[in-house]
């Protein structure tokens, strides 16, 4: 049994998803980008323009942390879309706990390969960055491990 892919197919699909939960996602986009530019603005105001380099490399560690619990709880969110279910939004901050450091460590280890790749040549490095580029999600769907 062959399966094929369309991409007119699967956009429409997205699209219709999208139009359906448009005001379910309103507030994920917005708790998501707020969270991102708040903290952002705020280490790099009170940091950095204090010239306190540790401490803006403490905070940068720590809004990666952040950020990266968000991204899991977006993740998160979007596949329940996929399985027309909506999820409460304190999603984001609480989907995390199980697979927080199988994602950071999936993330990085996708980083280390590309980077890899494209030392050794920009075509492999395109080609590893493609074949791997959905690891994460994996990861957040299937709570799988890297190894």
């Amino acid at each position: 049994m062959e399966t094929s892919f369309r991409i007119r197919e699967a956009l429409s699909y997205g699209w219709g998803l999208t139009k359906r939960h448009f005001w379910y996602l309103v507030p994920v986009f917005i708790l998501y980008l707020g969270i991102s530019f708040v903290s952002s603005f705020f280490t790099d105001y009170f940091f950095l323009r204090q010239n306190q380099v540790t401490l803006y490399f403490v905070s940068q560690i720590l809004l990666s942390i952040v950020n990266t619990i968000i991204v899991i709880g977006v993740i998160t969110v979007f596949l329940a879309i996929m399985e027309n279910k909506k999820l409460p939004l304190s999603t984001l901050f609480t989907s995390s706990q199980h697979i927080f450091w199988r994602y950071l460590g999936t993330t990085i280890l996708y980083s280390l390969i590309v980077i890899v790749g494209m030392i050794l040549s920009v075509i492999p490095g395109i080609y590893l960055a493609l074949k791997y580029m959905f690891s994460a999600i994996l990861v957040v769907d299937k709570g799988s491990s890297i190894g």
